[in-house]
Parts: structure tokens; C-alpha cells; sequence
């Protein structure tokens, strides 16, 4: 494993905000986006974050028994 500093955090909210900012970057070029394919986004998106939440509450359980 590697060591977590503040150099280490600094990099990872750096790399995490520059991934949330290229979301943005569709609504630069189309004026205005189609209601079907927001639809898709929201399902795609819904989809991504699932599984996500679920292994959050997993972990929290699996570190919460450790202790």
C-alpha cells in the first residue's frame, strides 16, 4: 500500500473534481439536449450508482463489526 497524506488526498480531490467538471462539457456544444436521451443519462447514471451505494453500506457494515 502507499501512505495517505495530505499531498495524496490533494491529488485524488484534484483528479475527482476534473472528472466531475468534463460531465459539463457536452452542454457546451448542444444548445439544448433531447428529453429521450436526458432519460437515458438519468438511467445510465442511476445504474452506475447503485451497485456503488450498495457496496458502500456493505463496507460500513464489514468496518463497523471489525471494531
Amino acid at each position: 500500500m502507499f501512505e495517505i497524506n495530505t499531498t495524496t488526498v490533494f491529488v485524488a480531490a484534484l483528479i475527482t473534481a476534473l472528472a466531475t467538471g468534463l460531465g459539463a462539457v457536452p452542454f457546451f456544444f448542444f444548445k439544448e439536449i433531447p428529453r429521450k436521451w436526458l432519460g437515458v443519462s438519468n438511467a445510465i447514471a442511476a445504474g452506475r450508482i447503485s451497485p456503488t451505494v450498495a457496496a458502500t453500506l456493505v463496507a460500513s457494515q464489514l468496518c463497523t463489526n471489525l471494531i
